[in-house]
């Protein structure tokens, strides 16, 4: 969920945001797209943060330390 505030009326507008098209949504017909790169899209989508995506490679790390005496 997101929020716009509606300037005229100074109302929040709750809005539903989908990033598979990747458009934002108050339910009342106001769609709205947004640009979102690939590498952000595809950790919002998985709830990746910079750690986690690092530990997807845990393995090729652990074999690279192994290799070069560093574990």
């Amino acid at each position: 969920m997101s929020c716009l505030q509606d300037e005229k009326n100074m109302k929040v507008i709750i809005c539903r945001l989908t990033l598979n098209p990747k458009k934002n949504s108050d339910g009342r017909g106001l769609e709205l797209g947004f640009d979102l790169d690939e590498s952000a899209r595809v950790k919002l989508l998985n709830g990746y943060d910079d750690i986690s995506l690092t530990l997807l490679n845990e393995d090729k790390i652990t074999e690279f330390e192994r290799k070069n005496g560093i574990a």
